[in-house]
């Protein structure tokens, strides 16, 4: 006969989201902190996540104003090389920022206009970044194709410069399609805002750009803490999924346990269950090592 009284339920399904999240994080970057509370986890782990450019072959388009720029040979070269890396798929790690390794650290060109800056080095130094250059090139990085935007020095003037936002706007709308808020006459930023103004507000919360065009675009956002609001989000996500989750399974105990005995003919008088982060997130009760979702 089986026992109709509630299993005792085991779980913390927050821990299991910050252990997995502390684990993912150490194995891009094993000097990584070991946050203890599981939302500080997620948004160290999405943090770097957001600024790494996934590894996969891509098409890569020039802008005009790239086109028409008289490079140094040398810059021309750097360029070439780079395109071919991206069409070839390989890590572009290398080229971005060494500040992409700290948790901690907000890029506000990547947190405003999802916009990298890649580094035209050719020798690789010892800690894996290729030697820093003078000009950067400022690219966008979508799921098939990388633009180009263009080629510019390193610095405030050039991570706020209204002229990037502007190509992307003119040339290639469809690689900000997705942030495109509307058009409005005249102007709620103006293009003719001083980078260093821009670079400013960024620092604590900025929510939209016009392009000179007059469309107006939210590719991201800077949030109050600084932070890329796609990175909070994705970690609001994701704990909340493991609050919802615990929540759920502990009033459906009963249920669950019943589940198990049916599959595995195991009577449980408590129930282990830990959290297996997705997609597509699962449920495993240890004793038995069933899983479901």
């Amino acid at each position: 006969m089986s026992d109709t009284s509630a299993p005792i339920v085991h779980a913390n399904f927050l821990e299991d989201l910050r252990q997995h999240y502390v684990a993912a994080l150490q194995a891009i970057v094993p000097t990584a902190a070991a946050h203890d509370k599981a939302h500080d986890a997620c948004i160290a782990y999405f943090n770097v996540m957001h600024r790494l450019i996934p590894t996969k072959p891509r098409r890569v388009l020039r802008s005009s104003a790239l086109r028409s720029r008289q490079l140094s040979p040398e810059h021309r070269q750097a360029v070439d090389t780079i395109a071919e890396e991206a069409e070839r798929g390989d890590d572009l790690r290398p080229r971005l920022s060494r500040s992409v390794t700290d948790p901690s650290f907000n890029d506000r060109l990547m947190n405003d206009w999802r916009i990298h800056h890649l580094h035209l080095g050719s020798k690789l130094e010892a800690d894996g970044f290729v030697q820093r250059t003078g000009p950067l090139l400022y690219v966008m990085v979508r799921d098939d194709v990388i633009y180009f935007i263009d080629l510019l020095a390193h610095g405030t003037k050039s991570f706020a410069n209204q002229d990037l936002v502007d190509i992307l706007d003119a040339e290639w709308p469809e690689a900000i399609a997705d942030g495109k808020l509307g058009a409005i006459p005249g102007s709620l930023q103006p293009a003719s805002l001083a980078p260093k103004e821009r670079h400013r507000f960024r620092e604590k919360l900025n929510f939209a750009t016009q392009a000179a065009s007059g469309n107006i675009y939210k590719m991201d956002m800077v949030t109050l803490s600084g932070l890329s609001f796609t990175v909070v989000d994705q970690a609001n996500r994701q704990c909340n999924g493991a609050r919802q989750t615990e929540d759920n399974v502990r009033q459906k105990a009963q249920r669950i346990r019943d589940m198990i005995a049916g599959q595995t003919s195991v009577e449980l008088t408590e129930l282990r269950l830990r959290y297996v982060v997705g997609p597509p997130a699962a449920v495993v009760e240890e004793q038995t090592g069933y899983r479901f979702t």
